[in-house]
């Protein structure tokens, strides 16, 4: 809370004339107190018990204007007291903070973009800066922390190896996190392990409340090593059942699989529309031969477009994709059982 004492009337010299009230020596020179309720021409009278004075008998009389009384004395060029704005109102001003002590009223945004992948590491480039629509950021710190996760992967556990400025200089980390500067780019080395293998996304959050940071989830995806798992030696089961030849023969063919639990559309939108369904096609049958590919992209010229910039396409699939040669024909096939 600020506040301050009232202020004071500033009197312009020569203009109007001193206004009287019985005798010289009774007013001051913006207000008279008196024992007697009366009014007088051109005052306000107002009891003193009416102010919250309690107990009091006195009164207090202002002029109606700015005007001064008459005490007999040179006049001078300023006044205290009396009916008027300035003399009347104290500013009191309370600051109310909206944000928890230690926080920030400060809105960060966060951009990424993934780089090549340096001896078995992945590697990816991102700045951090303040949203200059919504705060100025004087006083602000010039540091923030943030983290690396996967969206829905809690089985995923991602590894900081290195962490540094773009030019090379070192930036803290500390328990999992980075203390990213505001405004400068950092380049992030990590690893992701799990319990099978796949392709996940990245996110960049703040895990803290000190500050507001929009969460950047990248439309690339990062392969995921399966962690190694030792098995213990089981006991001889017993054979399996015969099978019939014509229940061999049904089993030879490959039916389709369906899609994971994830939303084929989650993904794809982040695919270009022209290659969208060659890669809604290989999720759901997990192969698709060069012919197969030709009619859906369109043309063999749509395919050739596609093989220019397979790999940054194929990096925002949750799947490896194996392209192998079979009598002269390329396959296009998903890895694994992701």
């Amino acid at each position: 809370v600020i506040t301050s004492d009232h202020g004071f009337l500033l009197i312009a010299p020569g203009i109007g004339t001193a206004q009287a009230h019985g005798r010289a020596i009774d007013p001051h020179r913006r207000h008279v107190f008196s024992s007697v309720a009366a009014d007088h021409t051109g005052e306000v009278r107002v009891p003193l018990a009416d102010l919250g004075y309690a107990d009091s008998p006195l009164h207090v009389m202002f002029p109606e204007t700015t005007a001064v009384f008459d005490t007999g004395k040179s006049s001078q060029n300023f006044v205290h007291g009396g009916n008027s704005l300035q003399e009347r109102v104290i500013p009191v001003l309370t600051i109310v903070h909206k944000a928890a002590a230690g926080g920030s009223l400060l809105k960060y945004r966060v951009k990424a973009n993934r780089q090549p992948d340096v001896a078995g590491m992945h590697r990816m480039l991102f700045t951090l800066n303040v949203d200059a629509q919504t705060a100025l950021d004087f006083g602000s710190s010039r540091t923030v922390e943030l983290a690396l996760r996967t969206p829905g992967g809690d089985d995923v556990q991602v590894e900081l190896v290195q962490v540094q400025g773009s030019d090379g200089s070192p930036v803290k980390q500390q328990a999992g996190s980075i203390h990213a500067p505001v405004g400068g780019q950092v380049e992030v080395f990590f690893r992701l392990l799990g319990g099978e293998a796949q392709r996940v996304p990245i996110e960049l959050y703040h895990p803290g409340a000190a500050a507001d940071v929009a969460p950047f989830v990248t439309q690339d995806r990062f392969t995921v090593s399966a962690r190694a798992v030792a098995v213990a030696p089981r006991e001889p089961s017993a054979p399996p059942p015969q099978i019939l030849p014509e229940t061999a023969e049904a089993a030879t063919e490959t039916a389709p699989v369906a899609p994971n639990a994830e939303s084929v559309a989650d993904w794809l939108d982040a695919v270009p529309d022209w290659a969208r369904s060659f890669f809604a096609h290989l999720q759901t049958h997990r192969k698709v031969t060069e012919p197969e590919a030709i009619k859906l992209l369109g043309s063999a010229r749509a395919l050739r477009r596609l093989s220019k910039d397979f790999e940054k396409h194929a990096q925002k699939a949750p799947f490896l994709i194996r392209i192998e040669m079979v009598a002269g024909v390329k396959h296009y096939e998903v890895e694994g059982n992701k």
